[in-house]
C-alpha cells in the first residue's frame, strides 16, 4: 500500500514514527502508541488547508469500528478548507488495540 505524504509516494514502511511533518493538504504520520504500547505505532491522517493559520482550530476525527482514519479524514476536507481547520483522524491498529481498549478505553 502506498500512501500519498508531501506530494510524494512514499511506502508505508518508510514512514518514521515520531518524525511529524505536516503540511498543506492531506498526509499522515505516525506517532508512539503511548503509555504500555510505545513499541506500536499508531498512524495520524491529516489535512492542511492553506488558509491555516495559528490561530485556527484543530478536529479530531475518530474512526468507528471500520477504523478508517484516512477515509474519515476526506469526508472532513471540505469544511476544513471553508472554516480553516486542521483535520487529524488516528488510525489505531485492530491487532493491537482490541475492541476493549479502541471501544472501551481500556
Amino acid at each position: 500500500m502506498n500512501l500519498i505524504l508531501k506530494g510524494n509516494l512514499f511506502a508505508e514502511d518508510e514512514l518514521i514514527q515520531d518524525d511529524i511533518r505536516i503540511q498543506d493538504g492531506a498526509g499522515v504520520y505516525m506517532v508512539s502508541g503511548g503509555i504500555g504500547n510505545t513499541q506500536n505505532a499508531i498512524k495520524v491522517f491529516y489535512y492542511k488547508p492553506k488558509n491555516y493559520s495559528p490561530e485556527s482550530r484543530i478536529l479530531m476525527v475518530i474512526p468507528e469500528a471500520g477504523r478508517n482514519g484516512d477515509s474519515y479524514r476526506d469526508a472532513w476536507i471540505e469544511e476544513a478548507k471553508k472554516y480553516s481547520v486542521l483535520i487529524i483522524s488516528p488510525m489505531y491498529p485492530e491487532d493491537v488495540y482490541g475492541f476493549e481498549k479502541y471501544h472501551l478505553c481500556g
